[in-house]
């Protein structure tokens, strides 16, 4: 059996790291949250195609009204034009095209690359 090794100060130390935060501004200040759920809503991945109707900016941590909602899922704001739009976007089994519609084999694949690629963006922070 070992023996239960103590941690001391000459052990453990306390560093500074830089971590980097995105978050979207109008002019100098924040987005807030309330400017946020003005942002129109519409669905980013085209449901016949599988594939990207705009230019996703990221992901945000906005889970009001989810709990309801089990299906793996995320919000992400996304350029359509000139315009901003906010989209949540569901997982490929649960919420996604081969769930009770009609898709081709082409574009279940497209929605599954597409979904990978929203679930890797950059999280943007929002103002309270």
């Amino acid at each position: 059996m070992s023996e239960e090794r103590i941690l001391t100060t000459d052990d453990v130390a306390i560093k500074t790291l830089a971590i980097e935060v995105k978050v979207m501004k109008i002019g100098k200040r924040q987005v807030t949250l309330a400017v946020f759920r003005q942002l129109p809503s519409e669905n980013l991945i085209d449901r016949n195609t599988g594939k990207l109707r705009g230019i996703p900016w990221g992901r945000v941590n906005y889970h009001v009204d989810c709990s309801a909602v089990e299906d793996y899922h995320i919000h992400v704001v996304w350029q359509k034009g000139n315009e901003l739009r906010k989209s949540v976007v569901y997982g490929l089994y649960f919420g996604g095209l081969s769930k009770g519609e009609d898709a081709s084999r082409q574009a279940i694949l497209n929605y599954g690359q597409s979904f990978d690629r929203l679930s890797g963006l950059d999280q943007l922070f929002i103002a309270v």
